[in-house]
């Protein structure tokens, strides 16, 4: 444990709030998905809901019994990472999950031969 990264935190907190939205608004046009773990204390509900009217188009699955980070092994986190890495890797039906263990997705776009990794 870093103290001084507890310094930081608080002095950041402390700080006026940022506008993010001119950053998730500037993904427009690009693949976007969203996971989000039902039980987070981090990115609430009505955040999520903000960003599902700002982008209809993105992906989008809230996990039951998840805190702020689901696992990804849930089969409502892997719908949406089939989905997302088909709209990265073109058509429907071009890509492949071969790897599903619990924090840790490998998927191969087959077309593209392009590999993503995604979780701890």
């Amino acid at each position: 444990y870093d103290p001084t990264l507890r310094d930081a935190f608080l002095t950041a907190m402390a700080a006026p709030p940022v506008d993010l939205w001119p950053l998730f608004d500037a993904c427009a046009g690009l693949p976007l998905a969203l996971i989000r773990g039902a039980n987070s204390d981090l990115l609430t509900a009505a955040t999520a809901a903000e960003m599902q009217r700002r982008r209809p188009d993105m992906i989008f699955a809230e996990v039951p019994d998840r805190a702020h980070i689901p696992f990804l092994d849930e089969v409502e986190s892997l719908g949406v990472v089939r989905a997302w890495v088909g709209k990265c890797g073109g058509r429907d039906g071009e890509t492949e999950l071969f790897d599903h263990s619990p924090g840790f997705i490998q998927m191969t776009a087959m077309r593209t031969k392009r590999s993503f990794a995604v979780g701890a």
